[in-house]
């Protein structure tokens, strides 16, 4: 009784489906397939059916599913979701919805989700596991709760490949009576492995715009508010390492007197990527003595790691140090090289890497 009372509200919530993905922005549009595996038992009275065979366990799965967005929640999306299960000698229809959660990585454009459903298994068995029998159940029906989790990798601005693992839990018993045996098999599930491909749709801004001019699209953006000219991996998340030279006039060592240096807020970058911390390495052109250079050089970096501690940076984040005339940038004569080596370097690395 109550398994009918729950397949009359599940065909009841199916048929008002399409109105509710009407209502609905719809995010994308999944097919696919894979190996799935029966998770069955199967218990024997009297000696069970003459001849029963062990049910099948090995089979595959083909799914559908469409996801939406939600105004509720940007947490959770709602989905609808059709699977066709085939074993060797039972087939299993499940129209079911849920939710899926997806979560970005920040070294990665590949988006792994979650998510966990309800629906209706609608079961037929194909063939008599024997001969002359009295009675057999070809047809079943059970509630599902289905449980999956995968990963979106993108191929291009509206596809990309899904792959998916799915446990589909339910509970079907087909009976097969050949007086006095009596052969049971419990169906209680399924535990599916799938890949496909996914059409994702445009939403209301343009998914292949790059908003923070990173080189990379927003689609496969995990970090969409990188600041200007801090050079990103393929996921546009700012690189583990990674260097900015700024250069100095003639002598001086003030962080005022820079010139020419990259359209580059180092503070603002500190305090706002908290896990990352600089090394100030200064640096002089080859006129004066080397001792003075040296001086120089370490005043450059004192002076720019100050300029960051009066922003807000912590102390404990920077690093200093002095090269003098060394590792110059040029080697050749002329007011132009001199400026490329009057400069300080940061250096910057995730703290728990620490500096090279």
């Amino acid at each position: 009784m109550l398994n009918k009372l729950l397949a009359h509200f599940f065909i009841l919530s199916v048929c008002f489906a399409p109105q509710l993905a009407l209502a609905l922005e719809t995010e994308k549009i999944s097919i696919k397939a894979g190996y799935s595996r029966a998770i069955e038992d199967r218990s024997d009275t009297n000696g069970g059916a003459s001849d029963a065979l062990d049910p099948s366990n090995d089979g595959f799965i083909i799914n559908g599913t469409a996801t939406f967005n939600s105004q509720y929640s940007d947490y959770f999306k709602p989905y609808l979701d059709l699977a066709w299960l085939q074993q060797t000698d039972r087939k299993v229809l499940i129209p079911g919805l849920g939710i899926l959660h997806s979560t970005e990585l920040e070294d990665s454009a590949i988006k792994p989700f979650f998510g966990a459903g309800v629906g209706y298994a609608f079961m037929h068995i194909d063939d008599s596991p024997s001969l002359n029998l009295d009675s057999i159940d070809r047809h079943g029906q059970s509630v599902v709760f289905t449980v999956q989790s995968g990963a979106d990798i993108p191929l291009s601005d509206s596809l990309s490949l899904d792959l998916t693992a799915r446990y589909d839990i339910y509970n079907i018993d087909s009976s097969f009576l050949q007086s006095p045996g009596l052969t049971v098999v419990k169906d209680r599930g399924a535990l599916s492995v799938l890949a496909g491909l996914s059409y994702h749709f445009d939403s209301p801004r343009p998914r292949y715009i790059d908003e923070d001019f990173d080189g990379v699209t927003r689609n496969l953006d995990r970090c969409p508010d990188t600041l200007i000219n801090v050079p990103v991996n393929e996921a546009g998340c700012p690189q583990y390492r990674f260097n900015i030279n700024l250069s100095f006039n003639f002598a001086k060592f003030g962080i005022e007197d820079i010139v020419e240096h990259p359209d580059f807020n180092t503070a603002e970058f500190l305090k706002k990527n908290t896990h990352y911390s600089v090394r100030i390495v200064g640096y002089t052109d080859d006129k004066g003595s080397a001792s003075f250079n040296e001086k120089l050089a370490k005043q450059r970096a004192t002076e720019a790691e100050q300029y960051l501690i009066d922003k807000g940076v912590s102390a404990e984040r920077i690093a200093i140090l002095g090269r003098g005339e060394r590792e110059a940038l040029r080697n050749t004569k002329g007011e132009e090289s001199d400026l490329a080596n009057r400069r300080i370097k940061l250096e910057f690395y995730r703290t728990e890497l620490g500096a090279e």
